[in-house]
């Protein structure tokens, strides 16, 4: 549309005796006979109707908030359509000639542009949308369970994986539930050596950059982001006997800028390609090997100056902590563990893969246990990994809230942290 320096929107009102025609057509038809310098935004009824009649799309069926982020994106994409200019130039012509019945073939040209416009919109709001529209249920959860009194206390811990994991004295009749005597060190045996569950635990970040222009770029970085929740919980209570059955969305959800632009997934893995001829260094290879075996689950044409993240399994796994202490009487009422569960995520960031010189070097990838604060790189990357794993301590096995399978926390790393779980293959 034409520009115009106020704020004022004129809200046009379609009507047509054409019931067959598309809510856009009826838009373009109503201009050809109005001011097209004016600025012309659809109501948000009119926005629904276009959803149902040009896109198929029902919004009885989705939540609020899908709907708003559906409308206000519309009514963005719909002012900001690249060919309004060109509409108008075309109308104002055909006005001048008094012969606005001409104008057929191009309305129905600029119906197929405009309607791919918009449906370029609805595509990448869809992933946002379901991302808000989880984290909104997720929010209304959490406070909803903090109106109620068994909910209202929330306690704040400070404490080293090793610790957390024996902090809770499961029958304890003294007046304080937390084990305060330093543990003794448990190692892991015959200790942790597969990359794939290294690279796949917690906390562990996979990064690969590089020089261009004396500057150091992000080419690709890889997190794994797994979310916990922790509760404090007397097994006692019949309420706690029951694991809650938590289901996962396994969708891709991407996040990009206006830098973004799409490119084949054959280019990442060309450049790993690259980057091996590089580093032809056994250590370097199998962080490599990594790397293209996980990008197998991103799409082929996927965003580069962009995020990606996903849950790695369709179910979240639950575990319980405690000590036993078996220097005091036992209470009969008491059975207090820590429920601890995890919903297992990564998240891959990939940065300019756009060809151009690159430097590369022998810190050019990294990898980070953020857990605790230790970078590795150089020649012997994987083989300072694998001695520093083996100071980790031993991890309790996980249940999975669906099937209640137990799984060694090992095993689960080294599968991606996912599993068939037999109930959810009976119900799909």
């Amino acid at each position: 549309m034409a520009d115009d320096s106020s704020n004022d929107a004129s809200i046009v009102a379609i009507t047509s005796d054409e019931d067959d025609d598309s809510p856009i057509k009826k838009l373009f038809k109503k201009l050809m006979y109005n001011d097209c310098k004016q600025h012309t935004i659809l109501t948000n009824n009119q926005i629904l109707n276009l959803l149902k009649v040009e896109f198929d799309i029902d919004v009885y069926k989705l939540h609020n908030l899908h709907v708003d982020i559906y409308i206000t994106l519309l009514k963005k994409y719909l002012k900001d359509w690249p060919l309004w200019e060109e509409f108008d130039s075309i109308v104002n012509e055909a006005k001048k000639a008094n012969n606005l019945a001409s104008l057929d073939g191009m309305l129905q040209s600029k119906y197929k542009h405009l309607k791919a416009h918009l449906q370029y919109a609805l595509d990448i709001s869809e992933p946002m949308a379901r991302e808000e529209v989880l984290r909104l249920k997720n929010t209304q959860k959490v406070m909803s369970e903090v109106k109620e009194p068994h909910q209202a206390v929330v306690m704040e811990i400070d404490a080293t994986r090793s610790q957390l994991n024996s902090l809770i004295l499961r029958n304890s009749s003294l007046h304080s539930v937390f084990n305060v005597n330093r543990q003794k060190s448990t190692i892991v045996v015959p200790g942790i050596r597969k990359i794939e569950t290294i690279l796949n635990w917690w906390t562990i970040n996979i990064e690969i950059t590089y020089k261009h222009a004396n500057m150091t770029r992000l080419l690709y970085k890889r997190e794994t982001k797994h979310e916990l929740k922790h509760c404090l919980i007397n097994k006692m209570l019949p309420c706690n006997n029951k694991t809650e059955k938590i289901i996962l969305n396994q969708d891709l959800y991407l996040k990009i800028n206006k830098k973004s632009k799409l490119v084949d997934r054959n280019v990442l893995m060309a450049l790993m390609n690259v980057i091996g001829n590089t580093h032809p260094d056994k250590e370097s290879q199998e962080i490599l090997e990594f790397i293209k075996k996980d990008n197998l689950l991103l799409p082929q044409i996927l965003y580069c100056d962009a995020v990606y993240k996903r849950y790695m399994n369709t179910c979240a796994y639950v575990r319980y902590l405690y000590k036993d202490h078996e220097e005091t009487v036992k209470d009969p009422q008491r059975d207090l563990q820590l429920e601890e569960k995890i919903f297992p995520m990564y998240k891959i960031s990939i940065g300019d893969l756009i060809k151009r010189p690159v430097k590369l070097n022998n810190d050019s990838i990294k990898v980070e246990c953020g857990m605790c604060k230790m970078t590795f790189t150089g020649p012997n990357l994987v083989s300072d990994l694998r001695n520093h794993f083996e100071d980790h301590c031993t991890e309790p096995d996980w249940i999975c809230t669906c099937c209640n399978m137990t799984f060694p926390m090992l095993q689960l790393a080294s599968q991606w942290w996912a599993h068939k779980c037999p109930k959810r293959k009976n119900k799909d």
